[in-house]
């Protein structure tokens, strides 16, 4: 190339012929990456836009371009692209919204509540729908996540549906239930499925929430009703089937064939019917309905009772429901007046009497069964408090009406006392019956002589007076205020002494909502708003406060003998505090709101108000099980002297304690070295031998004198256990040691280490076996020597187990091994080594395994039994063949430990267990077993239930009961 001028010319012309326009061109063909783009669309006189760039193609291009000099079609066909792309986005853009529109259209148009959530489960979009569902606009529920809504029992099924579409890609679809702005659950089938990025991550769900609480109810009726018709068509046919099979002659035999063949058919649907009966049961019980859960067991078994020969499978599925609903029901009765939500309850010292007072101006007072005795009307408004006086003679009510109003025990009014000049909130009547006490929202308490005629005015709250109570000796009432203080006054309404809460809350103002006085006198409770129970002694000292409630804590009441506290919430809970403030139990009592709480004089039954318009009755011990409680963090073992006169049971809050088979507690014995993991009395029945959580073993008297206490392991000491003659006590430590000590508290000798933590240890009853397991999934093995030791290492290893070993058990004939294992198995093991046989049947760790020797009270052919506690709540008892003999499930939370006690003259076999739910549980197992007596205690369970529903039973009766 050469310069001529002002342009650049070839100087070679050879160059020139062989280096032309057309060679280059070729050249920048091949060099371009969207050369075979190009070409067509040149080709189609660029009239095809399908042959422009887009996307990726296009920065590529973009990229490639950059610091080129490139022909003029090149930039004509990049800017092209350009162009195509721009539009490209703007059509997306415009369709995007057109579809946001389309959506939000047809979101707000249909009936199920939409919704939107991100990844980790904050809500991002929701309809009008689910908008007044929830009673918050959107901007409100932006910050919610997607279990707040959910109820606690459905949040498992919930998340293990949203895993599995998160594994498989299925849709994600689960019923459960969702609180709506008032606070009741409601039944949804929610459906959603996952929207991905192109990286194939999950970036939003969406979802609908259809409604199915009517249409639940109304299945579960109608369902009820059809089986209920059915069985009684069976029963009328199979009472005509047997006439004819008694009167047919020998010549319609041929024929008789297909009556059998009908009556086989009958069978069969009858049998679905059973198991579909059953299968209500069992979610009426998960929904937290134990009481209509029982009933509807009940049905169940009467049901099957009347097949001849009915299936095991079916027999085995009705009696665990049965049982299971027998075995933990609370509940014995409600009843509902229909006149909105039930603000006061009063139970008559004879309790034979409840009184309830509702929204809608009207009081009722109920027979102890739930039968409906007297109506009371006079009142204009709500109703808020109610009051029996001691004799039972007097009823005393609080008007929103500004009234209190004295009624006799059949209903008849005696006397009107215009009170306050505002709603009354509370009323209460003196223990001697001559006095009554009323408080208001014009800030005053009142004192009302019995015919009304004499008052006097106590004033010095700011707030209106929420509550009122007379002390014991009647010398003296409190009050409680929304100034957030309770008075203590004289009978003169003189202040004796001003209490103020002092627990702030960052939610607004707190108030005192409810107080109650022990039955000593010497305590003073009060109740705040924000679930605060707080503790005063009478000279003004704050003793305890608690938060186990989430919100108002409205109602407070002491059982007669003062070792429980009742306290009901807003949260529809009622919890109950033993005398050292520590709760014992939790009843789901009332949905949206408990109002008020009322002991029986005996103290077994509680009644109770609700939002719910329900009164409901509580029966606190169960009838067939023995609950003892008392420790106040879970049970980790459970033992019984050799002379089954004592429970011994060890657990978490640092405490050995003792109970007759009776379930009372007879002592409590602290340890000072934390959590107690395991305990073993020797056999002579004098000494305890207790485990604890920081390395120490400890020995003391049943009467709990120290004997000697050792620093055993530098780990925890997670089990312990004595040899056949109480000489020699074995330990077991975290830090992977076995260790046998003398009754002194001398090192003996310890034995091999092992890398893993050890979990349990047993020694047979020969006293020649030591046995050892723990994490490592081992089972170790010692012999005794000639000289009676142990040697250092282990004569036997086992394996088999696929997860944590957690217990070890010898047979009572020393011959067999039983291990308990995280894999939810039990193993069965000859003393040579070999696995003689697995268990299956637990769906969660085995915790815990002991034998029962043949011929101690249960049944002869059953021979040895094995007994298992497993973390999935429940107790199985199985045959040495692995037959599963009996599945019992009391406990709330999981099953820790198992103990068993033979049978005597005096009683039954005694089975013992101990829980995470706090508490030992006493299983009579010639009862529990018997589901004839399982049966008859139900029945006599709802017998008051079918008083007071008599629509819930057949005309025959259920369980025989004539309503």
């Amino acid at each position: 190339m050469v310069r001529q001028g002002d342009r650049l010319a070839i100087k070679n012309p050879i160059y020139q012929e062989v280096f032309n326009q057309e060679w280059v061109n070729r050249q920048l063909s091949s060099l371009r990456p969207y050369a075979a783009a190009i070409d067509g669309w040149v080709a189609s006189q660029r009239q095809d836009a399908s042959y422009l760039l887009r996307g990726q193609s296009l920065l590529d291009a973009q990229q490639w371009a950059r610091d080129k000099s490139l022909s003029d079609l090149d930039y004509q066909f990049l800017a092209a692209s350009q162009d195509a792309e721009r539009q490209s986005i703007q059509q997306q853009l415009e369709a995007k919204q057109e579809s946001e529109r389309f959506f939000r259209q047809l979101a707000e148009a249909v009936p199920q509540i939409v919704w939107i959530v991100e990844p980790d489960g904050t809500l991002s979009y929701t309809n009008q729908q689910g908008s007044t569902f929830a009673g918050r606009s959107l901007s409100n529920l932006t910050d919610w996540k997607r279990l707040d809504v959910i109820h606690p029992d459905d949040r498992a099924s919930s998340l293990a549906a949203w895993e599995h579409s998160l594994e498989t890609g299925e849709p994600y679809e689960v019923q459960l239930r969702m609180q709506d702005a008032q606070g009741n659950y409601r039944w949804f089938l929610n459906r959603a499925i996952p929207i991905r990025d192109a990286s194939g991550q999950v970036i939003k769900w969406f979802g609908t929430s259809t409604d199915l609480d009517n249409l639940k109810r109304e299945e579960e009726i109608r369902r009820l009703q059809e089986v209920e018709k059915r069985l009684e068509q069976e029963q009328r046919a199979s009472r005509l089937q047997k006439w004819l099979l008694g009167t047919v002659s020998m010549a319609l035999i041929v024929a008789s064939g297909l009556g059998i063949y009908a009556f086989a058919q009958r069978r069969n649907a009858t049998l679905r019917e059973i198991e579909a009966i059953a299968n209500t049961s069992e979610a009426l019980f998960a929904s937290g309905n134990r009481l209509d859960a029982l009933v509807t067991a009940i049905k169940a078994q009467t049901s099957l009772y009347q097949m001849h020969q009915a299936p095991t499978e079916l027999a085995t599925q009705v009696n665990r429901e049965l049982r299971r609903a027998a075995f933990q029901v609370v509940e014995r009765n409600r009843f509902n007046g229909r006149k909105g939500r039930v603000l006061g309850i009063a139970v008559s010292y004879d309790g034979q009497r409840i009184a309830s007072a509702h929204q809608q101006s009207t009081i009722f007072i109920w027979g102890a069964d739930g039968r409906l005795l007297h109506t009371l009307k006079g009142h204009q408004g709500e109703v808020n408090d109610v009051a029996f006086s001691p004799d039972g003679q007097t009823l005393v009510s609080a008007g929103q009406d500004g009234t209190v109003r004295l009624w006799s025990k059949d209903g008849a009014p005696l006397r009107t006392i215009k009170a306050h000049g505002k709603r009354v909130m509370s009323v209460a009547i003196a223990p001697d019956g001559q006095w009554i006490a009323s408080a208001g929202d014009d800030r005053l308490v009142k004192l009302w002589s019995l015919d009304g005629r004499s008052s006097r005015t106590f004033s010095g709250h700011r707030g209106f007076i929420w509550d009122v109570a007379f002390s014991p000796d009647g010398k003296a009432i409190a009050s409680a205020s929304w100034d957030n203080t309770a008075i203590l006054w004289d009978l003169n309404g003189t202040k004796i002494r001003t209490l103020k809460n002092p627990i702030s809350s960052d939610k607004g103002e707190n108030r005192l909502v409810s107080v109650a006085f022990s039955p000593d006198g010497q305590t003073l409770v009060a109740g705040d708003g924000r679930g605060h129970i707080l503790w005063w002694g009478m000279d003004g000292t704050l003793l305890h406060t608690a938060s186990e409630h989430r919100i108002a804590v409205v109602s407070l009441v002491f059982s007669a003998d003062g070792q429980t506290l009742a306290s009901g919430s807003w949260d529809d809970t009622i919890k109950f505090w033993n005398s050292d403030r520590a709760v014992t139990r939790t009843l789901n009592a009332h949905p949206n709101g408990t109002w008020e709480v009322a002991f029986s004089s005996d103290g077994r039954t509680l009644v109770s108000s609700g939002e719910d318009k329900l009164v409901r009755i509580w029966q606190l011990d169960p009838d067939l099980v023995a609950v003892l409680r008392g420790h106040r963090a879970s049970v980790w073992d459970v033992t019984i002297t050799p002379d089954g006169q004592t429970v011994i049971s060890s657990s978490s809050d640092g405490t050995i304690k003792l109970w007759n088979q009776a379930g009372k507690l007879l002592q409590t014995l602290p340890l000072t070295q934390g959590e107690i993991w395991a305990v073993d009395v020797s056999p002579d029945g004098k000494a305890i031998a207790a485990a604890s959580a920081d390395g120490f073993l400890n020995l003391l008297t049943l009467n709990g004198k120290p004997l000697f206490t050792v620093k055993a392991h530098g780990n925890a000491v997670f089990d312990v256990a004595f040899n056949p003659n109480g000489s020699e006590i074995a330990s077991v430590g975290w830090e992977g040691t076995v260790k046998l000590w003398q009754r002194d508290g001398k090192l003996i000798q310890s034995l091999e280490k092992s890398d893993n933590r050890l979990n349990a240890v047993a020694l047979s009853q020969d006293d020649r076996w030591l046995a050892v397991v723990g994490r490592d999934t081992i089972i170790r093995l010692w012999r005794r020597n000639a000289m009676g030791h142990f040697t250092p290492q282990p004569q036997l290893k086992l394996l088999g187990h696929e997860d944590n070993i957690w217990d070890v058990a010898f047979s009572p004939d020393g011959q067999m091994l039983a291990t308990a294992s995280e894999d939810t198995t039990i193993k069965l093991w000859s003393l040579d080594g070999k696995l003689v046989r697995t268990f299956k049947g637990h769906s969660d760790r085995v915790n815990a395994v002991t034998f029962i020797p043949a011929n101690s009270g249960l049944p002869a052919a059953w021979g040895t039994v094995i007994a298992s506690a497993s973390w999935d709540k429940t107790i199985k008892l199985w045959k040495l063949d692995g037959t599963l003999l009996a599945t019992l499930e009391g406990h709330e939370e999981r099953a820790l430990d198992v103990a068993f006690y033979p049978a005597t003259q005096n009683r039954g076999a005694l089975l013992a267990s101990a829980g995470l739910d706090d508490v030992v549980i006493l299983w009579q197992l010639d009862r529990v077993l018997d589901i004839k007596q399982v049966l008859d205690s139900g029945c006599a369970w709802i017998r008051d239930y079918l008083h007071a529903h008599p629509e819930l039973s057949e005309p025959q009766s259920l369980c025989h009961l004539r309503i």
